[in-house]
């Protein structure tokens, strides 16, 4: 059993009322089930955390290698981070630590969460965006190596998806999502210090500088991802390779569950909450989701998506929901964020640069429906 873990100090500009467990559109299937593998990121309260949940491993099969269920230990914990509740679930082999292996993993995730937040005055992201203005700064790697993916995204996307679009979202979520958002006055003059072409970033000295002041940068369309896979990697690490990291909507899958050729995910329906659309095996790749059913605020009658585009710099009016399927989290988050902002329409410029890569489309709103499944490898 893993100790449990400390909650979230009141007032922690992280967390605060943002920790709780959101409908997502991507939830791996519930339960423990013979010959399956799965979790749940049902509906409800978040737990503050902790301790681990193991189901019995009484499942029969080989997986590759030889190795039966008997050999592990399925075990599954839960912490809060980056404003919603991560789970874990890892098949533990009997020489391998299962503690070492979660704390490992959740570390890791809280490290990263402390520098990419854009809630928090002492994280990375907010000292740099301080500072980059004026002068040249030096980022850490993960830093660095987060910003140059943001950046390589927007350039391929042409401008979709753009990590320098913090003082945007952070007044659209000022009074909170679903409710009246800011005048339209107000974004546009948030508008005026963005634009990721004036992010100067060094990858080589790891430095950065900003071609104009005050802008602010939003990681958080590409960071849960990349949390994942990072995450992940510190299981394996420990010894855990048959492992899934679920961030929200963000879910890396490792090793297959023994017995098994994936991880079962279920991906919801993006109208009422709920319903399962379509089921994925996914072994070594990633999955991310991106729509605005749960995070959109309103303006003069319209729904406004909280992916926020230059096209439409008053109101994005998104009603296409996307999930990604890509070798990477990174790389799943990046592009379903750029997707979405660009809609089934404008999408297959993008999707011809990663054949490895599969786009779900659905309607994003009540009632919405399947709508088409789209490859990278479709030209």
């Amino acid at each position: 059993m893993l100790p449990a873990a400390a909650a979230s100090r009141p007032g922690d500009p992280l967390e605060a009322a943002w920790v709780r467990r959101t409908e997502t559109m991507l939830r791996p299937m519930a339960g423990c089930h013979r010959g399956r593998s799965a979790i749940s990121l049902g509906r409800g309260a978040p737990r503050p955390l902790a301790a681990l949940a193991a189901c019995a491993g009484l499942l029969a099969g080989v997986a590759g290698g030889g190795a039966t269920e008997r050999d592990f230990e399925r075990l599954v914990a839960e912490e809060p981070h980056m404003g919603t509740v991560v789970r874990i679930e890892a098949y533990i082999p009997g020489d391998a630590s299962a503690p070492k292996a979660f704390r490992a993993a959740f570390d890791r995730i809280g490290f990263l969460a402390r520098k990419f937040s854009s809630y928090r005055e002492d994280s990375e992201l907010r000292q740099v965006e301080k500072r980059a203005g004026r002068a040249r700064v030096s980022v850490s790697h993960e830093f660095a190596f987060l910003l140059g993916a943001a950046l390589r995204i927007a350039r391929e996307s042409g401008g979709a998806f753009d990590p320098t679009v913090g003082r945007v979202t952070r007044l659209a979520r000022a009074d909170g999502w679903r409710r009246e958002g800011p005048s339209a006055r107000a974004l546009r003059e948030a508008w005026r210090r963005t634009g990721w072409r004036r992010v100067r970033l060094d990858e080589t000295s790891r430095s950065v500088r900003f071609a104009r002041r005050g802008m602010q940068l939003d990681l958080g369309g590409i960071a849960k991802g990349y949390i994942a896979d990072e995450a992940l990697e510190a299981l394996a690490k420990a010894g855990a390779h048959r492992a899934m990291v679920a961030v929200a909507g963000d879910i890396a899958a490792g090793d297959p569950p023994p017995g098994d050729s994936g991880w079962r995910i279920g991906v919801d329906a993006s109208g009422p909450a709920g319903s399962v659309e379509r089921h994925l095996l996914l072994a070594r790749q990633a999955v991310s989701a991106s729509g605005s059913r749960e995070r959109h605020f309103y303006s003069g009658g319209r729904r406004c998506s909280h992916i926020v585009n230059r096209r439409s710099p008053e109101c994005t009016e998104s009603r296409s929901a996307v999930s990604v399927v890509a070798p990477t989290g990174l790389l799943a988050d990046g592009l379903a964020t750029a997707l979405a902002a660009l809609g089934p329409d404008r999408a297959e410029p993008l999707l011809a640069r990663h054949p490895e890569v599969v786009a779900y489309w659905s309607a994003d709103g009540p009632g919405g429906t399947e709508a088409s499944a789209r490859s990278g490898r479709e030209r």
